[in-house]
């Protein structure tokens, strides 16, 4: 009777750790130099297009308009307009609630074939990340960085949690 008392207790506590697994925990917010640095990709952009994307279960693909580069660790020369990120599709795996025709400031890992970002990385609706834009402005001397020469996008009032 013991032993089978051990092995249901052990199969529902193993059963039972990946479901805390699955909570998204971030840590202290990195300050914005320090995503800045950390981040291969960062830019201000409009939401274009969402979807689920078919070939990774549980990812979303997000295709942004860029309105203001401010970093591209990529070698190539042509000049980045539209970017397609991935993020989890739920917010317990850190995945990012972004929502089509809204503004964000996005930091992200990775290369063109698959930048991705999560809600450990300082994104932004771009209504909350004026500091933040001000800041890397002065990081990047922005009045010399790669723009889109569109005007600052003007924020829904989305913010990223729901």
């Amino acid at each position: 009777m013991k032993s089978i008392l051990a092995v249901l207790f052990l199969s529902v506590s193993t059963f039972s750790l990946p479901l805390q697994a699955l909570a998204c925990s971030c840590t202290e917010p990195a300050s914005i130099e320090q995503a800045f640095n950390e981040a291969s990709l960062v830019f201000l952009g409009r939401v274009k297009k969402i979807r689920e994307n078919p070939l990774r279960k549980g990812q979303r693909e997000v295709t942004f308009a860029i309105t203001t580069l401010f970093k591209d660790d990529t070698e190539t020369e042509q000049k980045l307009e539209q970017v397609l990120i991935y993020t989890p599709m739920d917010e317990a795996m850190c995945g990012v609630n972004f929502a089509i025709e809204f503004d964000y400031l996005v930091f992200a890992n990775g290369t063109p074939a698959h930048y991705k970002t999560n809600l450990c990385m300082n994104n932004k609706a771009i209504d909350i990340a004026t500091d933040d834009v001000k800041e890397l402005e002065k990081l990047t001397n922005a009045s010399q960085a790669e723009s889109a020469q569109l005007p600052m996008p003007q924020s829904k009032n989305r913010s990223l949690g729901n």
